[in-house]
């Protein structure tokens, strides 16, 4: 010791982090889970950017249809059933920010290659004139987008749900397949939406991450769902042939 006085530790007790799932027993972590997956796919499927009061009543449902599908799980009763309630409420109001994550990051690391970008300084023009060529007419959309054939069948959005729904067989395109057999308009309105984004992120021709935001992409969300809705009117076969041949490619 140096005689030196020791400052006073902060007597205050530390701030209690958020509860997990896990926190609760085993059954009520399995209901929670549960719940969380489907909010997830019902999301994805029915409602990709709710607004807030829009995703507290997802979440209701979320937690209803877990207890429903999971009866014999008996959730705790007073103050602590509160808190469970609580929880998932906030948790499964984060799942819409965390599955629209998902995806942006699984279409982030594929549209670069996909679209025929390159990070070389040099090309900076280049990239630029591609990123002006396939926003025209939503020409990233297509399966051949140099001739407009094919809309929204460009193969990165089978490749995106593939990565982010049908990977393992815990994966929410298998465990919650009802929402995705077969895979919906809603759903592929939102893959080309966060396809959009990260193609905005070589706008200058220089790779610049952006933030995957309601504020700015959910109008594009409305415009591709708009255009899809229009495709099936033109052929009523279209968005269901697409749809089930996504989900038998994906499964």
């Amino acid at each position: 010791m140096n005689g030196k006085a020791r400052a006073t530790r902060n007597s205050k007790k530390a701030r209690k982090g958020q509860p997990k799932a896990s926190d609760y027993s085993e059954d009520v972590e399995a209901l929670l889970n549960y719940a969380s997956g489907y909010m997830r796919a019902l999301v994805v499927s029915e409602h990709p950017m709710p607004s807030v009061d829009e995703s507290i009543e997802m979440a209701a449902e979320s937690f209803e249809q877990a207890k429903h599908d999971r009866p014999t799980v008996a959730t705790p009763s007073d103050v602590k059933y509160i808190s469970i309630v609580s929880f998932s409420m906030g948790t499964l109001r984060r799942a819409i920010a965390q599955v629209r994550g998902r995806i942006k990051d699984a279409a982030r690391a594929r549209t670069g290659d996909s679209y025929g970008f390159d990070d070389r300084p040099r090309m900076e023009q280049k990239n630029r004139r591609r990123y002006l060529a396939l926003l025209e007419e939503d020409a990233y959309t297509y399966e051949k987008p140099e001739s407009f054939k094919g809309p929204y069948y460009h193969p990165l959005c089978y490749k995106i749900l593939k990565m982010c729904f049908f990977s393992k067989a815990s994966d929410d395109g298998v465990a919650f397949s009802d929402f995705f057999s077969p895979i919906r308009a809603e759903t592929i309105a939102l893959i080309f939406t966060a396809i959009r984004m990260c193609l905005d992120e070589w706008k200058s021709g220089r790779y610049k991450a952006l933030t995957f935001t309601s504020d700015v992409y959910e109008p594009i969300y409305q415009v591709h769902l708009a255009n899809l809705k229009a495709l099936e009117e033109e052929d009523p076969l279209f968005v269901k042939g697409l749809g089930e041949e996504l989900w038998e490619d994906c499964r």
